[in-house]
């Protein structure tokens, strides 16, 4: 079976924040705190495109070992300090796998959209296809949307406008020297705003919103979303 026929057995969720890259630490808390029966949700900046291909073959080995030991499945959506080549849906193990833009995962009661994506505040100082890359921003496609009926839980890295909090603490620093950077922060965060909108339109508007990337944690509630931001490393039970 594949990873979408896999989930379907799957009640738990738990979402994580970013790791960047750190993966014998996200191997270590799946073992130490002996989670089990569950699809582990990555947020974003899980830290592809920094190594060699041999790199990741060889932690997402050691990781998926320990997925099919715990009877856990991971999953993952891309973050702005991830390559998206990683992210079309061919990077899969038997236990793990990297979700394309756009695509959705059914478990047993849920179904999880995933939106990658967003701005690096630092992208000046940054190497194009080494540690930066320029497709890195959200896209928002109502075309994908209008097929995607009603999901329960939305996966992002980043998030919308208002959601917490409402700017990055470095933005202003970075922005010296970046004059395009405030803009376009609004329009990455503005991405995340029309989806909201588009399911609250419908009146479908999912059960928990998780994210990443601003390096807190963060739990509120807006028009009954439970938007919910993850920290490094952090893991927080859905169901």
């Amino acid at each position: 079976m594949n990873i979408e026929q896999k989930a379907k057995q799957f009640e738990h969720i738990i979402g994580v924040g970013d790791i960047h890259g750190e993966f014998p630490t996200l191997n270590h808390i799946i073992k130490t705190k002996q989670i089990t029966d569950s699809v582990i949700v990555l947020c974003g900046d899980i830290g592809m495109g920094f190594h060699k291909p041999n790199h990741y073959n060889v932690e997402f080995t050691k990781l998926n070992n320990t997925a099919q030991l715990t009877k856990n499945l991971i999953v993952g959506v891309r973050g702005n300090h991830d390559d998206p080549e990683y992210f079309n849906g061919n990077f899969e193990f038997s236990n793990i796998k990297l979700m394309p833009d756009y695509s959705i995962l059914e478990t047993k009661n849920d179904k999880i959209l995933f939106v990658g994506g967003g701005l690096s505040a630092d992208r000046l100082m940054r190497r194009v296809g080494v540690s930066y890359w320029t497709n890195e921003m959200p896209v928002f496609d109502k075309d994908k949307l209008n097929n995607i009926d009603n999901p329960t839980i939305v996966a992002t890295h980043s998030c919308a406008t208002f959601a917490y909090p409402l700017t990055k603490g470095n933005l202003l620093y970075f922005a010296k020297d970046d004059p395009w950077l405030l803009e376009d922060t609004k329009i990455e965060r503005g991405v995340f705003d029309k989806i909201f909108e588009y399911y609250k339109n419908k009146n479908k508007l999912p059960k928990y919103w998780i994210y990443g990337h601003f390096h807190e944690s963060h739990i509120k509630e807006h028009s009954g979303v439970k938007f919910k931001l993850l920290d490094i490393n952090e893991f927080y039970e859905l169901k």
